[in-house]
């Protein structure tokens, strides 16, 4: 896959075959749980969401051993219930795109979230609509890859605004000033989860000197963010 490629694909999987055996088991736990969020509306049980967030919390390293062992038992009864379902419903798909999201951060169970929430919104799509369905879907889960991934193809790195010299970071033309105030910032949205004040961020970092302008139209991009955003990772430090 060509840089080109990446930036205008429109199918998540040529994409995921690309950062296979480079995405880290974070990244790859934090795209499948974008995927299912995407078919949420889907969700039949008030305690599939829980779920789905408590995966990102152990993605992140946050979620205690105890409460893992709950989200297990919960995504194998959806599974269970799912496979002894008669019919093929959307909510029988993201039950199934669930269980799925809890059996591994692995490029292979990423390829199974992928396929069951793309099932979910040709099970409900109309007939003759189907083809319009799956290239909707998988447009949506395209764009989710460049939000968690960003551009592979493009070696960033943060260099702290004290290691630079006349203004400019002595790093070379793609590392990122990062002054004591965008990292607060940064912390304070990963916290909270409050990506609407990603564009305060942006600000922080042009004010320390940052001309990353991919970076600054990212943080600034008024569409949905999700947790992984690769933008606010780099700031971060997260791989």
């Amino acid at each position: 896959m060509t840089e080109t490629q990446w930036l205008t694909s429109v199918s998540p999987r040529p994409m995921l075959d690309h950062v296979r055996s480079r995405a880290s088991v974070r990244k790859l736990g934090l795209l499948a749980a974008a995927t299912c969020r995407q078919v949420a509306r889907h969700f039949d049980d008030a305690g599939m969401l829980p779920v789905v967030a408590a995966v990102e919390r152990q993605a992140e390293g946050e979620g205690s051993f105890e409460e893992w062992a709950v989200v297990l038992r919960a995504a194998e009864q959806y599974g269970i219930e799912a496979a002894a379902t008669v019919g093929d419903s959307p909510a029988v798909a993201a039950r199934l795109a669930l269980r799925a999201l809890v059996s591994s951060p692995t490029a292979a169970a990423l390829e199974v979230v992928l396929m069951w929430a793309e099932a979910c919104e040709v099970r409900r799509a109309e007939p003759g609509k189907y083809r319009a369905a799956v290239r909707a879907v998988q447009r949506r889960q395209a764009d989710l890859f460049r939000e968690v991934v960003g551009n592979p193809f493009l070696d960033r790195t943060v260099v702290p605004a004290w290691m630079t010299t006349g203004g400019s970071a002595i790093f070379g033309p793609l590392a990122v000033r990062v002054s004591e105030t965008a990292k607060g910032l940064a912390d304070g949205i990963q916290a909270d989860q409050a990506f609407e004040r990603l564009p305060i961020l942006a600000d922080a970092l042009e004010d320390a000197g940052g001309s990353d302008a991919d970076l600054l139209a990212h943080l600034r991009e008024p569409g949905r963010h999700v947790r992984g955003c690769w933008a606010l990772d780099l700031v971060l430090g997260k791989g």
